[in-house]
């Protein structure tokens, strides 16, 4: 196998070493070749293993070139194949120089910055100092970077834990009884957690906000720990985003299932995502499992199985939700397969697994609808929530008769045709005279009763002027009060009207003054009857 400086001499314009002579492992290619050889592949992705096998060269004297040629922006990787492994194609830049023809990878080595030089390649002895996780990233070109999600995830569940703690002390309860037993319930309900009765509500994003409700600090750990400890291998294997994408529909999936099969219960905890984290390490495995060296699948398996025994013992503890880690593991298992294919099935089955993808949510959501509908298991939740409608219903009439008898009837009183019979007949008097004429005591007091009379007729308007309360004689009789009240403040404008007037009315302003007042008669008279 050629050293890294004997790679960087051939590329810069060295004597180079043959490409692949056959049964020599230390033959070494120059990026020049390689580069020659991707392009003489068309628009098919180059396979090094393949190369390698063919030309009888050792698989990673390949790297180092091919490293070089990534870093100048000549190639670029493609599809991963299974039992081929990693791909390259030519970039723009790339076919532009080979184009041009001559030294080109020396020409793109030669622009580009200094500081893009290969690290030393590690001795091959050294690989079996690798962990599992970074032999695999090796073996499949995987970007080793930092976990970002399951931290965030982590983070996430123990801040909801400690605003729960908090609202627990705020609302004057134990704070000793939310860390142990997760209680009381109704506090974790207020926080996220939900029962079939909050989906008859209406109140589906509890779906996804119950993954972040714990039931006690033990629960919270035990899901933490579980998360923490495949969670950052699952992100490598799959990338941030796909890992994300994963995680909720797992825990959608889950909370689906369980309400589904027990709406009656309380339902909190992140186990369903979780267990679609496990289910994606175990579709990888399958996936991929004759690509990976031995070493590397039997620690895979073993820790993977380790995790799902653990789990599966306590899918089974009293008042565990096991339909919850069944839903996750199989949203999570199937979500994981489709993801694959978007990123290396030929494109019409990445469209096939596109669609596929996005119609999980729709599924999940719509067999938990069709189980509310059908279930007998719903059966009891919905008899109980139409009794309590029917009950909130009788107190909502209850309550609008109560406020209809304590704000608008003794203002409807006020305004009796008696109550203001000895007011009516004083103006009519004083109509019948000149303004000029009128005693101005009298004139006052009879103007200060006709505003009293209208801000009371407003009052009770605007206490009618409300939506239906859905009872029918309750809802008629109050049309009628509103009716009778917006006659009774015509007729009071019109006499103000009248007392303004510098004559006496005339023929016609008499004629309308008493229509208005047989109009509100007949109101009246109506709100009797009813």
């Amino acid at each position: 196998m050629a050293t890294n400086d004997e790679a960087v001499s051939h590329v810069t314009g060295a004597t180079p070493t043959p490409v692949g002579a056959p049964g020599n492992p230390r033959t070494s290619p120059t990026a020049d070749a390689i580069l020659k050889l991707i392009a003489a592949s068309g628009p098919e992705p180059w396979f090094p293993s393949r190369h390698a096998t063919e030309a009888g060269t050792a698989r990673e004297a390949l790297d180092a070139p091919l490293e070089q040629l990534r870093l100048a922006n000549l190639i670029s990787a493609a599809t991963w194949v299974r039992g081929v492994g990693q791909g390259y194609v030519l970039t723009p830049e790339g076919e532009a120089l080979i184009l041009r023809g001559g030294e080109v990878a020396a020409a793109a080595l030669a622009e580009a910055p200094a500081a893009q030089k290969p690290d030393p390649e590690p001795p091959a002895e050294a690989s079996t100092s690798l962990t599992p996780e970074q032999q695999a990233a090796r073996h499949f070109g995987l970007n080793l970077r930092t976990p970002l999600f399951v931290p965030l995830i982590l983070v996430a569940n123990v801040c909801w834990f400690v605003v729960g703690a908090a609202a627990a002390v705020q609302g004057d309860q134990s704070l000793s009884r939310y860390l142990g037993e997760g209680q009381p319930l109704s506090l974790l309900h207020r926080i996220g957690a939900i029962t079939g009765g909050d989906l008859l509500n209406g109140e589906w994003w509890r779906l996804l906000s119950t993954c972040f409700v714990h039931i006690g600090l033990l629960h919270l750990l035990a899901n933490m720990f579980a998360l923490a400890m495949m969670g950052p291998l699952a992100e490598m294997l799959w990338g941030r985003w796909r890992l994300t994408v994963i995680y909720f529909l797992s825990g959608l999936g889950g909370s689906c299932l369980a309400m589904s099969n027990n709406p009656e219960a309380i339902l909190a905890g992140a186990s369903g995502a979780i267990w679609g984290v496990l289910a994606s390490l175990l579709a990888w495995l399958m996936l991929f499992r004759s690509d990976l060296p031995p070493e590397v699948t039997g620690e895979w398996a073993r820790r993977l199985w380790l995790a799902f025994l653990i789990n599966a013992g306590v899918s089974f503890l009293p008042g565990v939700s096991w339909e919850a880690h069944l839903g996750g593991g199989v949203a999570g298992f199937v979500a994981s397969g489709l993801l694959n294919g978007l990123r290396s099935a030929p494109r019409p089955r990445r469209l096939l697994a596109l669609v596929l993808l996005l119609m999980l949510p729709v599924l999940c959501v719509g067999g938990l609808v069709m189980s509310m509908n059908r279930s007998q298991a719903w059966l009891p939740l919905r008899e109980k929530q139409a009794a309590r409608a029917e009950r909130d219903r009788i107190a909502g009439f209850v309550a609008a008769e109560e406020a209809y008898n304590r704000d608008v009837v003794p203002r409807l009183n006020q305004l009796s045709p008696d109550a203001v019979r000895s007011v009516q007949l004083r103006m009519w008097s004083m109509l019948l005279k000149p303004k000029v004429d009128r005693n101005r005591e009298v004139e006052a007091e009879v103007r200060a009763k006709l505003e009293a009379m209208k801000t009371t007729g407003r009052e009770a308007i605007t206490y009618l002027s409300v939506p239906p309360v859905g009872f029918e004689p309750l809802d008629r009789i109050r049309a009628g009060a509103k009716e009778f009240a917006e006659a009774r403040v015509a007729e009071c404008t019109m006499l103000h009207e009248m007392l303004d007037s510098p004559t006496v009315p005339t023929e016609d302003a008499w004629t309308a003054l008493g229509a208005a007042r047989r109009t509100t008669d007949a109101a009246w008279e109506q709100i009797r009857q009813r």
